[in-house]
């Protein structure tokens, strides 16, 4: 500041300098920044820019396995793990199997068992020839004995056992007969049940049998459905030479020659 004037001098003013143009301007005081403690004790905002943030990266990552959690794809292989927690599928599937092979030797055993008596209009021994005619090829033969063999062992299924010494029980013959099942039905796929004899016959394996059934199921003949035919009765036998209707009840053609003795016998006789 300048010096205090004597008295009657005029007062003088001071001048400023020149600025220096290279001289860097000095910040006012306003724009200094506060001290370290009154930011600290006073602003609260400063505080906690202060306070560690948790980085982006891991934000992101706990973001990300919440999205995979909520709606991303499965994983691959979901149906083999699946699969492998429930048997249920894969045991459904080896009943049907072992039950399929027990059920398709019973069922053709009754067939072509000629100790049975027919049910009409089905005749076992009709149904041998029927079969048989379809395998005729000699490198894949079945013949009348092999199918002896499945129906002895059918039989050896669902009968009471004989035994040399003692009869058994109705509860010892469902054992044993349960007990064949099983092995007839685990003989498939090379086990050592395909060699267990069949009761009742020279030798012959649980094998050949299987083998006889796979062949009789794999022919022509298991697809094929019968075909009805009636025959016509003894007095229009001469109609069906003619082209006329022959069946039951069909409209009376009028005058026909006169029909032969009735086939299989009985009664043309004379008067009476």
């Amino acid at each position: 500041a300048a010096a205090a004037a004597a008295p009657g001098t005029p007062p003088v003013t001071a001048t400023p300098a020149p600025r220096d143009p290279t001289e860097q301007p000095q910040p006012k005081s306003s724009d200094l920044p506060e001290p370290k403690a009154a930011a600290a004790g006073g602003n609260g905002r400063k505080q906690r820019d202060r306070e560690p943030r948790q980085p982006r990266g891991a934000a992101g990552g706990a973001e990300a396995m919440l999205g995979a959690g909520a709606g991303a794809a499965p994983p691959p292989n979901t149906a083999a793990a699946t699969a492998a927690v429930d048997p249920a599928p894969l045991v459904a599937a080896a009943v049907e199997a072992a039950t399929r092979r027990i059920i398709s030797l019973l069922y053709f055993a009754n067939v072509f068992d000629t100790n049975l008596p027919d049910h009409p209009p089905f005749s076992q021994r009709l149904e041998r020839d029927a079969a048989l005619s379809y395998h005729q090829d000699p490198t894949r033969p079945v013949t009348h004995p092999d199918l002896d063999f499945l129906c002895t062992l059918g039989r050896a299924i669902t009968t009471r056992p004989l035994t040399p010494l003692t009869l058994m029980s109705h509860q010892e013959a469902v054992e044993e007969c349960v007990a064949r099942a099983v092995k007839w039905a685990t003989s498939y796929g090379g086990s050592p049940d395909d060699d267990i004899i069949v009761p009742e016959t020279p030798g012959v394996p649980f094998g050949h049998v299987r083998v006889v059934l796979d062949r009789v199921a794999a022919s022509p003949y298991n697809t094929l459905k019968p075909v009805m035919r009636v025959s016509p009765p003894p007095g229009a036998l001469g109609l069906g030479a003619q082209g006329g209707p022959s069946g039951p009840g069909a409209p009376s053609p009028g005058p026909a020659p006169a029909p032969g003795p009735p086939i299989g016998g009985g009664g043309g006789g004379g008067g009476g």
